[in-house]
């Protein structure tokens, strides 16, 4: 099973969350929804081997039916990341996302930073990155700079 289970008192909660992504006909390129949900099934797999040091990414799975994407996914209980806690992982998000190069050298990571983006889990404290979709390949300006859109004070 993918989800968490968190323990409370006497029973034990476990949460999955489904995202369903459909991508529409263009009746100009008639092949590129499948196109666009292929690659976007393709980004879900090769994420799987990744690791992003001090950030988590939650258990997923992922399976295409022609254009549309689903993934089911572990919710992790607990605060967005805010005003208030974005300068606490500050510096983690810009060494282990902005900085990062995958395993065969080439920048892709994480490419939006929106504080709603991570998830500070209950008890443990780790930081989770859970929107998964923008997992893909940015200049390291552009991250920079999306970066310092976001964590600007």
């Amino acid at each position: 099973m993918i989800s968490k289970n968190y323990k409370k008192s006497f029973k034990t909660h476990t949460f999955l969350f489904t995202k369903i992504t459909t991508f529409d006909f263009d009746s100009l390129r008639p092949h590129r929804h499948i196109l666009l949900a292929m690659q976007y099934e393709k980004n879900l797999i090769q994420l799987k081997e990744e690791k992003f040091n001090r950030i988590k990414i939650p258990n997923y799975s992922v399976k295409r039916q022609e254009n549309i994407v689903t993934v089911d996914i572990e919710f992790i209980k607990g605060v967005q990341l805010n005003e208030l806690t974005k300068n606490d992982y500050r510096q983690i998000i810009f060494e282990d996302l902005v900085l990062r190069v995958d395993v065969y050298g080439k920048r892709k990571t994480f490419h939006d930073y929106a504080l709603k983006n991570f998830i500070i889990e209950d008890g443990t404290k780790e930081l989770y990155y859970v929107d998964l979709e923008h997992y893909g390949e940015k200049s390291l300006i552009e991250q920079i700079k999306k970066f310092n859109s976001r964590f600007e004070n």
